[in-house]
């Protein structure tokens, strides 16, 4: 707003703002927030869809000092109530989409947050305007940025499936930020295009972009006919789509006009890598494909550049500028290069707490080292291979799935005994949520009720979309169930089918 105040900054659909109006406009909305009492030592929450809105808070609440707090908006009531609770959140904001579950999950709270519509047309939230007309000529002070103030939050599921708030400072964030700056090279000329949900990490990269003083085009959701048009009407020159993204936007007809688009930076990740997607695009799009590989806590790990895919198969790319890792053994001791291991980092930019959770805290960071339970190895050049995942997870159209959590909604289920959950190969998703449920002794259960019941109580991606009734779960010698036989039988009957 300084060096470009006339600059465009951020787009949608209906509006074109410049550095110097969105300044403004963050302005007048911490004000807004000091008027409302939320300020220093309070938090505020979105579980809303894409919008200007949404980043004009996420710089108000730096500008006040209040913790800033993602959430997933396809959680159902109950998960979103949970995460609500443990967030201690003071302000909520919501859209049309989202604020029936929001209301309903923060209703009956002790100390329930002020909800905040983005829409006029949502009962019992304060509209957008009315909260920012209290902005509008209020002296109230705001307050600049500290080196330690805990800023930006969001959820991620440990391996035992219970939510954990990842908490950053302002200087690890602002850290993160730059150090991504300098791995894409993204410069001030580029027009990003933001259709990821902004409740992800990845919401790291369109802000990355306004660091530079580029510009970003915000929407509300995915849409692949959309995304196609925006790139080449809008001359879009970076964006973020996990592989079910691209996946999508190769199929459309108008597909083929990439090739003479301005595209020169697509990053991708969050899933396990298609090569047969990315064969398929390639011809089209050129050399832009940016494979990263990192988690909510660590931050941006590895980034795969164009220009190494061919000579590097198999990695997910160099490490990044800031970034450390280490190849550890079981018991802790680092391995050499080439040899195999479980991966560990460590970077200024990454996870300062979880937030109101000191022994998770102390677990995963031993001397600032973060286990990230990815097991793989480094070469020689400094790129990083991972040769297998964290045990079990599944990550479906981006999105990250514990089978711990879909194994104790099915297990509550009248009639069923036990339930095992794995994820399978899917040329759509990535990967595919498929459980088998062993039914208590005499009952009978049919896989559309649990189906129901599944939906009744997760979001819907969590769902499976198989669901096997068997007599028993292979086990070893100890009782461990042994999912990759799951994995096995499944395939092989669809195999013989």
């Amino acid at each position: 707003a300084y060096l470009t105040p006339h600059a465009l900054c951020v787009s949608d659909e209906d509006r074109m703002l410049s550095y110097a109006e969105f300044d403004q406009q963050v302005d007048i909305l911490s004000r807004a927030l000091v008027h409302h009492g939320v300020g220093e030592g309070h938090a505020i929450g979105t579980c809303a869809r894409n919008s200007i809105e949404l980043l004009t808070l996420m710089h108000a609440a730096a500008r006040v000092h209040a913790r800033f707090v993602t959430f997933n908006f396809w959680l159902r009531d109950g998960e979103l109530r949970e995460l609500i609770e443990h967030s201690r959140i003071d302000l909520l904001l919501v859209d049309s989409y989202t604020a029936e579950r929001s209301l309903g999950a923060t209703a009956g709270l002790e100390n329930p947050p002020t909800v905040v519509s983005v829409d006029d047309d949502v009962d019992r939230a304060l509209p957008w305007n009315e909260l920012a007309s209290h902005g509008l000529g209020s002296d109230a002070p705001t307050a600049s940025p500290t080196r330690d103030f805990p800023f930006w939050m969001m959820y991620t599921s440990g391996t035992t499936g219970r939510p954990k708030g990842v908490l950053r400072s302002m200087e690890n964030t602002m850290k993160c930020l730059w150090y991504g700056v300098m791995d894409y090279e993204f410069r001030d000329s580029d027009v990003f295009l933001a259709v990821a949900p902004m409740f992800h990490g990845v919401t790291f990269l369109p802000l990355m972009v306004l660091q530079k003083g580029g510009h970003v085009v915000v929407r509300k959701e995915f849409d692949a006919k959309a995304v196609v048009s925006d790139i080449v009407r809008l001359g879009i020159t970076a964006s973020f789509l996990v592989p079910t993204m691209l996946g999508r936007i190769s199929r459309e007809d108008a597909f083929e006009s990439l090739a003479d688009s301005e595209l020169r930076i697509l990053v991708t990740g969050a899933a396990p890598r298609d090569v047969a997607l990315e064969s398929r695009v390639a011809p089209v799009l050129g050399h832009v494909l940016h494979e990263f590989y990192g988690a909510t806590e660590t931050g941006f790990v590895s980034v795969l550049r164009p220009s190494d895919r061919q000579d590097r198969r198999g990695s997910c790319g160099q490490i990044g500028i800031g970034m450390e890792v280490q190849i550890r053994d079981d018991d802790g001791t680092a391995l050499a290069t080439g040899q195999v291991g479980e991966i560990y980092t460590r970077s200024d930019g990454g996870i300062t707490e979880y937030f109101r959770d000191a022994q998770a805290t102390e677990e995963a960071l031993v001397d600032s080292w973060f286990a990230t339970g990815d097991i793989g190895r480094l070469d020689e050049g400094g790129f990083l291979y991972i040769l297998d995942r964290k045990k079990d997870m599944i990550i479906s159209g981006g999105e990250n799935i514990y089978p711990s959590e879909v194994e104790s909604v099915l297990a509550a289920y009248p009639g069923v005994a036990e339930a095992a959950v794995v994820g399978v190969k899917d040329a759509d998703w990535g990967e595919s949520v498929i459980a088998f449920v062993v039914l208590e002794p005499g009952e009978t259960v049919e896989p559309r009720e649990l189906n129901a019941h599944c939906r009744s109580l997760l979001a819907s991606f969590k769902c499976p979309r198989e669901i096997t009734v068997i007599d028993e779960l292979p086990r070893s010698s100890v009782g461990k169930v042994l999912k990759r036989e799951l994995r096995i039988s499944r395939e092989l009957e669809k195999e013989n089918t």
